[in-house]
């Protein structure tokens, strides 16, 4: 064993995890049990020796610590394990958290628009109720200017009607004084009328007849 060159090479890297159960059982049973094994008596008679024995105690030492840590060791895995899952967990909901997020965003701004549409919307609604008062003000001026026309109408169809009569009448007359030869004395009657801006009507000429034949 002391001639083997990688001897100290293999002690330091020596997997003390692996050591299985049984071994460590027939170590602590055939030689740390052993009063002989003691490091101040081994020391007395090599040095390498003792090295061996403080390698084998401190294996055994590990040993011991590993099966207490162990337990904590594997609850720290699994510890990180949910953790690890708790993260990504964590993280899904991050990002449902920011979808819904930006679609209150989204909705807030759709209320905002909504908001100034229906402020929109009801102010044209008033310009509307302003413009239907002032035409319905209009529509009843219009209706009594219709009523006045209407009226008017009517009267000027009278006075159609009789200087539609009146005409009749003077041509009938006419053709009776122009029957009898007084023609020419009409004329000039109505030439005078004309010139002082009197239009002759048919009374004019039925007191020019009463003057004139009875």
């Amino acid at each position: 064993m002391l001639s083997d060159i990688h001897f100290i090479s293999r002690i330091r890297n020596f997997q003390r995890d692996l050591i299985p159960t049984h071994v460590m059982r027939t170590i602590r049973k055939n030689y740390l049990s052993r009063e002989e094994f003691d490091i101040d008596k081994i020391r007395a008679v090599s040095l390498a020796a003792e090295g061996l024995c403080l390698w084998i105690r401190a294996l055994d030492v590990y040993n011991k610590i590993s099966k207490v840590v162990e337990p904590k060791k594997e609850r720290l895995r699994r510890a990180e394990l949910q953790v690890k899952q708790h993260l990504k967990l964590l993280e899904n909901r991050r990002k449902a958290l920011q979808e819904v997020t930006e679609r209150l965003q989204k909705l807030s701004d759709n209320f905002s628009q909504m908001s100034q549409r229906k402020q929109d919307l009801s102010t044209q609604i008033l310009n509307c109720q302003v413009r239907m008062g002032r035409a319905e003000k209009l529509v009843g001026a219009l209706g009594g200017e219709r009523e006045r026309w209407s009226e008017r109408i009517e009267e000027l169809s009278e006075e159609y009607q009789e200087h539609t009569r009146n005409t009749l009448n003077v041509a009938f007359i006419m053709e009776y004084l122009n029957s009898v030869g007084v023609v020419s004395e009409i004329n000039l009657w109505i030439s005078k009328q004309m010139y002082s801006g009197t239009v002759p009507r048919l009374r004019h000429f039925e007191e020019y007849r009463s003057a004139r034949y009875y």
